[in-house]
């Protein structure tokens, strides 16, 4: 599967942003034409991408969140519908509270329960959201890796850190389907093991030393000039 970098995510975020800007997406100026409903789907979308790569969960599980479920005093969100029947409740951060904020201020009212609508007041639809992540991900140029990879990508991250904690955030029932997020940690651990570089720490002073002890043997014992035949 190809992973995203932090790069890649970074570039989705700012294309969401731009692409509902006129300023930076001429195309969108008349369309759609209304000003407020450009910032809907900016706010919306950029909240749905936020929520994505802070949960690692299926975009299914977040479409799928009801207002209740999002709970920004705990810093959590309970995932309630999952694949599995699996109930979780899963920490967010407070970049992603700050992104909600932003959507829930213009989030259409009613009576729906779904934290997600469309302009409609309708719950989102997967196959529309999914085209639109295409969209944004094309207007940005990066490289076409799925909605699904940012999970494995926000996975990968937290198993480099945790294996236990990455299974309960991800929802799986056993270690060993985490495990497979580890696949990029070798990479990782290389990377941390040439900067670390314990062993040239150690070699570095074992020649200081060696180098020192020589000096201090030569001042003991200085050589005695000996005169040529």
């Amino acid at each position: 599967i190809l992973l995203p970098t932090p790069e890649n995510l970074r570039d989705l975020l700012q294309a969401v942003l731009d692409y509902w800007s006129p300023a930076t997406n001429p195309k969108i100026r008349y369309f759609p034409n209304d000003r407020d409903e450009r910032r809907y789907f900016r706010e919306r979308d950029y909240a749905i991408l936020v929520a994505l790569i802070d949960t690692a969960a299926r975009i299914g599980e977040i479409l799928a969140l009801d207002l209740q479920d999002f709970r920004p005093r705990d810093l959590e969100v309970h995932i309630t519908q999952s694949k599995g029947d699996r109930p979780r409740q899963v920490p967010v951060s407070g970049g992603l509270v700050k992104a909600m904020a932003g959507y829930l201020a213009v989030r259409p009212p009613g009576g729906r329960e779904r934290l997600f609508l469309n302009q409609f007041g309708d719950p989102v639809d997967y196959s529309h959201f999914g085209k639109a992540f295409r969209h944004y991900r094309d207007f940005a140029g990066l490289p076409k890796f799925t909605l699904h990879s940012i999970r494995h990508f926000t996975g990968t991250q937290l198993a480099k850190h945790g294996v236990k904690a990455a299974q309960l955030i991800l929802g799986h029932k056993r270690l060993e389907t985490t495990n497979r997020y580890t696949h990029a940690q070798l990479d990782w651990a290389k990377d941390l093991h040439k900067q670390v570089n314990v062993l040239g720490s150690v070699m570095v002073n074992v020649r200081s030393q060696k180098q020192v002890r020589e000096k201090k043997i030569g001042k003991r014992n200085p050589k005695i000039p000996v005169d040529k035949p």
